[in-house]
Parts: C-alpha cells; structure tokens; sequence
C-alpha cells in the first residue's frame, strides 16, 4: 500500500470533515498536519504504518468517520476498492476549502462526487477540481427494462417520473441520457439542480 498517499488522503478527509484543530494536543488537525510535515523518505514502512494509523484513529474519533470510509482510504491506495464507492478524487469548493470524495463518474467537463461523509451528497464539480458547481436534486436506480428507458425518456423530456416495479431478464438495455452519457442497468440517474442529468456508474 502506498502508506504516504494514504496519509495525504487521510488529511484531506479531516479537511473536508472540519476536524477540530485543538491546538497543543495530539488529537486534532493541527497535529495531523505536523505529522505530514515531518514524514521522510527514510521511514520505514512499520513506522509509517503506526503513523497512519494514528492518524486514522484520530480522524474516526474526532471527525466522525466511520471505520468502512476510512478503510476505503486504505483499498484504493493498495489497488482496490469497492466499485460501488468509485475512485478517490480530491477537490477544492468554491471557497477553497480541500474535499476528497468517491468519484463516480467523469466526462470532458464535469466529475460527479459522493462526499464519504454520512451524508453521502452527490457533487458535480469541475474537472479542474477546483468547484462544486452543483449539488444532486434528485437521484433514481435504472435497472434496465424497456418499461424503465421509456420512463426516464419521459423525464427528460419534463414529464413526471413514474418508475416501473423492477425487473429482471435478458432484455436489458443501456439508456442514453441528454448530455451524452450512457446509463448501463444498474446505474443511479440524477437531475442536478442546474438542470443536467448524469449518470454514476463505475465499470
């Protein structure tokens, strides 16, 4: 595992949580942040890792993180994580301040972002990273039957959603949406409140 980038990821999340800085003690942001400043290249592994997880116990205490989002911290800097999560992607809002979230979908001008937090907001923010420009008004499964694609083509075109009951089989098929994207069955279709709708999905 890639122990330093975990650590970055670690203070990133403290960030976005507003972890108290109680300065003068070893359980705040402020002594997180001293930590990182004083990791070198010639620690060793075990030490980095006791860092880390000193680290990582603080933000779960003091943050109100829950031990499951810290331990995707953790699974994608080691080549995993779980796909219904997304990648890590770290980000700035509109007033600066350092976010990381689960990024679940991307396309040439917009990611769209899940805050770890209990939450769990779903974000569009720019592809430079720097913005949230817009939060998840609504959100709804597609599961792929031909009685779902005509249900959403509805909304698009402004009529009232009106779902179908699930189903299952072998004619299920993938649902174009009007900015581009393709919602295979399976996916989470929002309306943001600017009026775009954009699909989550991760292979």
């Amino acid at each position: 595992m890639d122990q330093r980038a975990a650590f970055r990821d670690t203070l990133a999340l403290a960030r976005a949580r507003n972890m108290p800085r109680h300065e003068g003690t070893e359980d705040g942001l402020a002594h997180l942040e001293s930590m990182h400043e004083r990791i070198t290249g010639d620690f060793s592994d075990a030490k980095l890792g006791r860092w880390l997880g000193w680290a990582q116990k603080t933000l779960q205490v003091e943050a109100a993180m829950t031990l499951e989002e810290i331990k995707q911290v953790n699974l994608y800097r080691s080549g995993r994580r779980d796909p219904a999560r997304g990648d890590l992607l770290s980000y700035r809002t509109a007033d600066g301040r350092p976010c990381l979230g689960y990024c679940l979908a991307v396309d040439e001008r917009h990611a769209v972002v899940r805050d770890p937090g209990p939450t769990g907001a779903v974000l569009t923010v720019s592809r430079d990273r720097t913005a949230v420009l817009d939060p998840a008004l609504c959100s709804h499964p597609f599961d792929g039957s031909p009685d779902s694609v005509e249900a959403f083509s509805q909304w698009f075109a402004g009529r009232p959603l009106r779902l179908p009951p699930v189903r299952s089989g072998n004619h299920r098929r993938s649902l174009p949406l009007p900015s581009g994207q393709l919602a295979p069955p399976g996916a989470m279709v929002h309306l943001a409140l600017s009026g775009r709708f954009v699909t989550t999905w991760v292979d």
